[in-house]
């Protein structure tokens, strides 16, 4: 089966138009496939970064990762719950526990920017998105590629510094009045 059928492609168009953050006090609305296509340079980036290889497969299930809001909505991470088998499988791949974090990190990075607009509303959810999702994945991504703990070099303070260099390309791409 091709990955250019014509569900995957009426998926796509859809997704432009389904905004996330529905129950956030955001300014500037975010489509899921802004969204997408956003977790998909960090995956790149992530890997790159790692030493690992992202084939035309990785990058399309990259895209594809959210395709079912393109009929059921955006679903909010914390409606998100995954089944313990899921999760399990998740656990277990580096890829997709990368794909993981790289989506919450897109997260943080869109509500960062939303925070540098002036937005405060948005702090409870950057520190829980921060602390309960993207962290965990990382860590977890890091374990599974390298085949050992987080070394005491890619603590908290080495992650917001990646976190700033990944804030920095990003924003300078889609807002570049927010660079100053």
């Amino acid at each position: 089966m091709t990955v250019f059928n014509e569900t995957n492609m009426r998926n796509m168009r859809r997704l432009g138009i389904v905004n996330r953050w529905q129950l956030a006090p955001v300014i500037r609305r975010e489509s899921v496939l802004e969204h997408s296509v956003t977790v998909l340079m960090i995956y790149g980036w992530l890997c790159e970064r790692w030493g690992l290889s992202v084939s035309y497969d990785d990058a399309f299930k990259v895209l594809m990762h959210d395709s079912d809001e393109a009929i059921t909505g955006d679903a909010p991470s914390t409606n998100n719950k995954t089944s313990a088998a899921a999760r399990a499988a998740i656990c277990n791949d580096a890829r997709r526990a990368l794909l993981k974090a790289a989506d919450y990190l897109e997260s943080v990075v869109y509500l960062n920017e939303e925070h540098a607009m002036g937005n405060t509303r948005v702090e409870p959810y950057l520190t829980s998105t921060i602390d309960d999702y993207y962290y965990p994945w990382a860590q977890r991504a890091y374990v599974l590629v390298f085949g050992e703990d987080t070394p005491k070099h890619e603590s908290r303070v080495s992650s917001r510094s990646t976190l700033r260099d990944i804030y920095g390309i990003y924003s300078a791409l889609r807002h570049p009045s927010l660079e100053g």
